[in-house]
């Protein structure tokens, strides 16, 4: 988020992609995108279906994080979006460490 200290932690999140070297909110782009998630029978189906918008729970102190109002306020230049939700279509096991990869 442009140079703000964050913590994935902060998002209540499900599931964190790792995208070395990509852009910034790459996610984004992938609107109606559906994405395997693991490998073989036990892989996931998932589809994008909107942008996550944040709420002020990204500012709140929780256990070691201190409050800050930084991260409302970058993503106030955004809309609030950081994050995409998913519809499974197929459910299955996803484990650390599973690859992530569109389908088709």
């Amino acid at each position: 988020m442009g140079g703000v200290p964050t913590d994935e932690r902060r998002l209540r999140l499900n599931l964190l992609v790792r995208l070395p070297g990509a852009p910034a909110f790459a996610e984004d782009a992938w609107a109606g995108r559906v994405l395997r998630i693991g490998t073989g029978g036990r892989a996931v189906l998932a589809r994008w279906t909107r942008l996550t918008e944040r709420c002020r729970a990204l500012n709140v102190a929780q256990d070691d994080l201190p409050y800050t109002s930084l991260g409302l306020k970058t993503l106030a230049e955004r809309n609030l979006n950081l994050g995409v939700y998913l519809e499974v279509l197929e459910a299955g096991q996803v484990r650390v460490g599973d690859p992530v990869a569109f389908a088709g």
